[in-house]
């Protein structure tokens, strides 16, 4: 098995991370239809403020807008698979890089069937690691839905700290919800949504690197 996993433009391709258990490479359109398993289910999408896709195609080319701000410089994309059998599961981005600023924002989303097993920490931890100690950042935030309690919890755990809570910020995109407002007032209710900002520095992570080697 190959190491690396090449895309259809080599020179956006991410750097590979590898963890115990998972691969962080590039997405290639042979991922299409593990791509399709993470954004046509709802349940995985409920915070997403989107439709689910209706096709392996519609999931690639949603990954295929993203590739303007990767080649810009101002986002990283990784796609997270097995380490065993390279099957995608998810994703970890970094985007809004601003390297004068030394600062940027970290999303994420996982396939539903590998929830709670620890994945997506595992993951969220090298590319925290990857940004502050290759990209040389300093600032890493998230936005996160305030119901979503899951993803809250993962970002406490990984050192973040809520920072901010955002009335009205953010906008939703689903038809679905819109299709069941029965009033401009519905509708304007179902299209703006609240969101947190977590946090988490350089500085803080350096302190819990050292914590943990005095603790071991």
């Amino acid at each position: 098995m190959s190491d690396t996993i090449s895309s259809e433009n080599n020179e956006t391709d991410p750097p590979v991370l590898n963890t115990a258990r998972l691969h962080l490479r590039a997405i290639n359109k042979a991922d299409s239809n593990d791509l399709f398993a993470i954004y046509a289910d709802r349940k995985t999408l409920e915070y997403w403020g989107r439709d689910p896709v209706q096709s392996p195609a519609e999931a690639w080319n949603m990954i295929r807008e993203n590739m303007e701000h990767v080649a810009a410089g101002t986002a990283i994309l990784w796609g997270i698979a097995l380490k065993d059998s390279e099957q995608l599961i998810g994703s970890c981005t970094l985007f809004k890089i601003n390297h004068q600023n030394r600062n940027c924002e970290i999303g994420y989303i996982l396939n539903r069937a590998y929830w709670g097993q620890g994945l997506m920490s595992e993951a969220i931890k090298r590319v925290i690691d990857h940004a502050f100690d290759v990209l040389d950042l300093h600032r890493l935030e998230a936005d996160t839905d305030p119901k979503n309690l899951a993803s809250l919890a993962l970002l406490e755990k990984l050192g973040f700290q809520r920072e901010g809570y955002f009335r009205e910020r953010g906008m939703e995109k689903a038809e679905a919800a819109l299709q069941k407002a029965a009033t401009a007032t519905d509708k304007l209710k179902g299209k703006i949504k609240e969101t947190e900002n977590f946090v988490v520095t350089f500085s803080e992570t350096v302190a819990g690197r050292m914590e943990n080697a005095f603790a071991s």
